[in-house]
């Protein structure tokens, strides 16, 4: 293997991209001689497998091992960052509707959150905001195609022409049925997945920070070391211009100096996620990120198998389609 690589935007002419990304990604961690490399691959596989179309049973598996990873680690409000905890729910195809989530009536924090990512059939208590006039229309139409009278009461008091209609979204693990309070006998059907604004990084700072912070001050103690000033000079943070700034003020001077281990784990996993997710750019020293990551495994690995984690799913959230088969960011 040379010591120097550039990455294309694609994968080269004729190779498999997920073959050529799983090699690249076998030869830096898997190639290390600490068990706690041969983690790292079936943790990433537990995160892909949570936003692909799966049996119930095999989302419900990757599911539980992934909370009980996250819970001890700090990283549960990290695995929380999905598009169903975003607010207005759209649709393809449907420009008249927006949903808003109401509380969950799930018996558990982990029911809730497999619920929320679609991996069970449900049914949740929602909001239907839409134009007074947009609304009228349905009633109408439907009415007539029903045989259906109209209801004489009229519609619920308007919000400056906008109506925020009861009603509950029932998830098939394949398409989302509305059902509306008043009238019953109206109700909606989606094919697919809803749609959410993706989160910009700025609004989950402080859950990045937590998490971070956590993992500094309890997987981060490993025998004295100084970080190699080559591993900073690399090019490999300008792949994804707007997650920059969650690197600069990560590996700040303060970080390097009172988390050394920290710093030099984040610099050899990261460029790992992004050739993983086919986002590396430019030229990249394999061999010193190699010998970095073996380093990381000897030294911490619980850290180490923490940052593949950490990174993926921050990758998933800020340029992936989320986790989660409900629901997606666009």
């Amino acid at each position: 293997m040379s010591n120097h690589v550039s990455n294309p935007a694609q994968p080269p002419i004729g190779s498999n991209g997920k073959e050529f990304t799983e090699k690249w990604l076998q030869a830096l961690s898997i190639s290390a001689s600490h068990p706690a490399a041969q983690r790292i691959k079936p943790l990433l596989n537990d995160i892909d497998c949570l936003r692909i179309q799966r049996t119930e049973q095999e989302h419900l598996d990757a599911a539980k091992r992934l909370w009980e990873y996250a819970s001890p680690v700090g990283l549960q409000s990290i695995l929380s960052i999905s598009p169903h905890r975003a607010g207005a729910w759209r649709f393809d195809g449907d420009e008249a509707f927006v949903f808003e989530q109401s509380e969950s009536n799930a018996a558990s924090e982990f029911e809730s959150w497999v619920h929320g990512l679609g991996l069970m059939k449900h049914r949740i208590p929602m909001m239907a905001i839409i134009n007074q006039d947009d609304w009228s229309e349905i009633m109408r139409i439907e009415a007539i195609r029903l045989g259906k009278p109209l209801s004489v009461s009229g519609p619920p008091p308007a919000k400056e022409s906008l109506l925020w209609l009861n009603c509950q979204a029932e998830w098939d693990r394949t398409n989302w049925t509305i059902c509306f309070d008043e009238p019953s006998w109206i109700t909606k059907s989606f094919e697919g997945p809803f749609s959410v604004a993706r989160p910009e990084l700025s609004a989950i700072e402080s859950t990045l920070s937590e998490a971070i912070g956590f993992a500094i001050k309890n997987l981060s103690k490993g025998t004295m070391t100084i970080p190699n000033a080559k591993l900073a000079e690399q090019p490999w943070m300008q792949s994804i211009p707007h997650l920059l700034p969650l690197h600069q003020k990560t590996l700040s001077r303060q970080t390097a100096e009172a988390a050394p281990w920290f710093y030099r784990t984040w610099l050899s996993v990261w460029p790992v996620i992004y050739r993983e997710q086919n986002r590396l750019r430019g030229s990249c020293d394999i061999e010193l990120i190699r010998r970095e990551l073996e380093a990381s495994f000897r030294n911490v690995p619980q850290l180490t198998i923490w940052m593949f984690a950490f990174a993926k799913l921050i990758c998933q959230n800020q340029i992936g389609s989320g986790i989660g088969i409900c629901g997606e960011y666009r």
